[in-house]
Order: C-alpha cells, then structure tokens, then sequence
C-alpha cells in the first residue's frame, strides 16, 4: 500500500466493488471489532480514540452493513488516515 497513490487507494474496477483503501480499512476494523472487543474483552480503538468522529461514521460502524452508495461516498479513504489507524489496531 506504501506505493499506491489517494486516486488509486479509492479506486474501484465497478460500481458496488469495493476499493483497496475501503478493503483494508474494514479489514483494519473488523480485526479491532472482533480481537480487541470480542476476544481480548478490551475497548475497540475505533470507540476508545473516537476514529469514528474523524471519518464520520458512528461507533458500531464496521463497513459491513453499508450500502453501495454509502460505501461510495465515504469521505475517509486517504492513506496515512487508514495506515495510521491500520498501524494502531495492529500494534
């Protein structure tokens, strides 16, 4: 991902196909959703460092329930935003 530029992170090969920066990003919050609430019984990263508020989506969002519209015109996917929170959940 270190290569990819914002314009290739959001692009997408078709309508309702999800993009690299949307994959790893809900790759990213399903593993701080799951491992980190579920398993270890810790508070999520995305709720404890209110991520949710910089990317405008609520606290139980974890990209699963989104339409293809709302996926479309999320306004977070840049780079050092998702490597960052990747980064932290991952840490």
């Amino acid at each position: 991902m270190a290569d990819l530029t914002d314009d290739q992170l959001t692009w997408s090969p078709k309508e309702g196909a999800h993009s690299i920066g949307f994959a790893l990003w809900h790759i990213a919050r399903c593993d701080d959703n799951y491992l980190r609430s579920h398993i270890q019984g810790r508070s999520e990263i995305w709720q404890e460092e209110e991520w949710s508020r910089q990317w405008e989506l609520d606290l139980e969002s974890t990209g699963t329930l989104l339409t293809d519209e709302e996926m479309a015109s999320l306004p977070f996917l840049k780079k050092p935003q998702i490597l960052a929170y990747a980064e932290r959940v991952w840490q």
